[in-house]
């Protein structure tokens, strides 16, 4: 009896590290998909920063020769306007 009472407490023994180790293994695991998709998810919002920043640098280069051409067709217009004056007198 004593020896089947000991052989129980062993197995119990046994059976509570075997189920740490799990839970262990377990929280391991978790950790690195968490990780991993901690990762990814950096790793995505860096690109979307890069493509938001890559569509601003488009747009700023778009106004900058909208703005150069409307100077230059100013500029063209009071050149053209002065010219006739200085013909008129």
């Amino acid at each position: 009896m004593a020896q089947a009472r000991e052989e129980r407490t062993q197995m119990l023994s046994e059976a509570r590290k075997m189920g740490e180790k799990i839970v262990t293994k377990a929280k391991e695991d978790t950790k690195l998909i968490a990780d991993k998709d901690d990762s990814e998810a950096l790793q995505q919002i860096e690109q979307q920063k890069q493509a938001a920043m890559a569509e601003v640098k488009n747009e700023i280069g778009s106004l900058a020769i909208y703005c150069s051409r409307k100077n230059i067709a100013q500029q063209i217009g009071h050149y053209r306007r002065s010219k006739q004056l200085h013909q008129h007198c």
